[in-house]
């Protein structure tokens, strides 16, 4: 984490389904880059039309497992990403409108243990593709976190009118780090982070 030259912030995973299963490094992780001074944040890969796993199962879980937030400005709100499936089942077998349901159903769960909106973290084609290019998602508040490899963000999809963080690379000196920008300063990023 030292070796990591002005960044402000970091987001680890906590928590992914299909098999609740959890980082077993991810309050090590936490730590470390804390004590570097980075401002952290907990995102749980989901997955939708699981068996006995619910998107209030899974919130829940996540929020037990790392994802809670606190208004002290070095915990960013929780994330939730849902990777794409295989070219013949990218959305996780389920219709737009039941894939919009979940991620609803989730941000409920997740915002009423505490009380804040998860960030929602995607590709514009996998949003279009998956919700239909919803919009209600970003009208409800849920801060977009955009993946688009290259060189610009590209299109914003669903109605966001911005991003607030954008995934650019995943190629670094560091192979376990994706690289991510934060819009705005880093005055702004600690009033995101306390939820001001």
């Amino acid at each position: 984490w030292k070796n990591l030259k002005g960044v402000g912030f970091a987001y680890i995973m906590a928590t992914v389904e299909p098999f609740a299963l959890t980082n077993p490094f991810f309050t090590s992780q936490t730590k470390d880059a804390l004590a570097v001074g980075l401002i952290t944040g907990a995102y749980h890969t989901g997955k939708p039309n699981v068996p006995d796993s619910s998107a209030a199962d899974q919130a829940a879980y996540f929020v037990r497992k790392g994802g809670a937030w606190k208004a002290d400005g070095k915990t960013l709100p929780g994330a939730l990403y849902i990777p794409p499936g295989d070219k013949q089942n990218k959305c996780n077998g389920l219709t737009t409108v039941a894939m919009v349901k979940w991620i609803k159903a989730f941000i409920d769960a997740y915002k009423s243990s505490t009380t804040r909106t998860p960030v929602i973290r995607t590709s514009a084609d996998w949003w279009k593709t998956c919700t239909g290019n919803d919009v209600t998602i970003a009208k409800a508040g849920a801060p977009l976190w955009l993946i688009n490899l290259g060189s610009s963000p590209g299109t914003i999809p669903g109605g966001w009118k911005k991003i607030t963080f954008w995934e650019y690379t995943n190629k670094g000196t560091e192979n376990l780090f994706l690289r991510d920008r934060f819009y705005g300063d880093l005055k702004a990023l600690k009033k995101f982070a306390k939820g001001a």
